[in-house]
């Protein structure tokens, strides 16, 4: 009996062994199946997947699947975070996912060693500024989520919610999953690197991506505005992290074009084509709906300006939109400034005129 106890333990260890060592091959292929079907599901959601991969796969515990040196390159047709002529770089040094709760069917996804680059490749973009290139390092990524693998048809629809979910945090820069995630975001700014800090934080029910506001405050210093950002403001580009940049170079463009041109022409009326110009270009890169937004913040709060100023403002800024919309040339923008009756050139316009909104 007892050599029939040590023969079925030492049979038990080499059935182990053999699962445990095929169960290498195993997860590799089923994880280069699941690769192929995340790309393939990509396409609808409009985020083209290219080269995936990963350097090892194996069971790190009984009930914990890790994948290490995890890279892609992505592009996303729409998001709040990258242009759509943005190839963004992914490389992960270790992907962890566990079975948390059996009974719940419940598993917890760990992400380690984040690192995110997406560089502009446009050359025609809205403003004379060079591409820019961002880079985001995140120290961790963490998710739970329902998954009831002894059911296959729920597990598809849960599997379906969470595909909808991430793609409206890439789109909309908000979800309903429950994310944490700690990193920051560097970019160049006149030849120097600046570095803020980023978060997934909750409100509301939604997990929100955001920019450390301080770090903002002190980021938007470094550009050469009118006066500082509206309360308003800071809430909007510190919730668009990967835009902040480009919203405060597009503003800065905007100021820096106008001011050139009353000095050229002192007839040129510098506030108007300012916000024209600035509205303009937001609308080309963001679309209407985003460039309204940001405009709208910035005549919010303690701004420093008149009623009658506010209210020209709002209206070229609308004026700006307009133009975009139109598909006119942006050389065409100043001459339209200059004699289009819509355009308010000065407060005192402002009662002769309706206001566009």
């Amino acid at each position: 009996m007892r050599r029939f106890l040590l023969g079925a333990v030492f049979l038990a260890a080499i059935l182990a062994a053999g699962l445990y060592f095929s169960s290498g091959m195993l997860l590799e292929s089923v994880s280069h199946k699941a690769l192929n079907y995340l790309a393939a599901q990509g396409e609808e959601y409009g985020l083209q997947l290219k080269n995936p991969h990963f350097q090892k796969v194996g069971l790190s515990s009984l009930d914990t699947v890790t994948w290490s040196g995890v890279s892609a390159k992505v592009r996303m047709k729409r998001s709040v975070f990258f242009s759509p002529k943005q190839d963004i770089a992914l490389d992960f040094d270790k992907v962890s996912l566990s079975l948390e709760d059996f009974r719940n069917r419940t598993f917890h996804l760990d992400v380690q060693g984040i690192s995110i680059a997406s560089e502009n490749k446009d050359d025609s973009s809205a403003d004379d500024t060079p591409a820019t290139q961002n880079q985001i390092e995140g120290k961790k990524f963490t998710m739970q989520f329902p998954l009831d693998f002894l059911r296959p048809k729920k597990a598809a629809l849960q599997i379906r919610y969470i595909l909808d979910e991430m793609g409206d945090l890439l789109q909309k820069g908000r979800c309903a999953l429950s994310l944490y995630f700690s990193g920051s975001i560097a970019f160049p700014i006149k030849n120097r690197s600046f570095t803020a800090r980023i978060s997934i934080q909750r409100e509301e029910g939604k997990s929100f991506i955001m920019m450390n506001e301080l770090d903002l405050i002190a980021i938007s210093q470094e550009f050469e505005l009118k006066r500082p950002l509206t309360e308003e403001e800071v809430k909007i580009l510190s919730r668009n992290p990967f835009r902040a940049r480009r919203l405060l170079q597009i503003r800065n463009y905007a100021r820096s074009t106008s001011k050139r041109a009353h000095k050229k022409n002192r007839f040129v009326p510098k506030d108007a084509y300012r916000h024209v110009l600035w509205s303009y270009l937001l609308t080309k890169e963001y679309g209407e709906e985003f460039a309204k937004k940001v405009t709208d913040a910035h005549e919010k709060g303690l701004t420093g300006n008149t009623e009658e100023e506010r209210l020209m403002d709002i209206n070229n800024n609308t004026v700006g939109r307009r133009y975009a919309l139109r598909g006119l040339q942006k050389s065409m923008i100043l001459k339209l400034v200059m004699i289009d009756p819509d355009v308010i050139r000065s407060p005192e316009q402002v009662g002769r005129k309706e206001i566009l909104q």
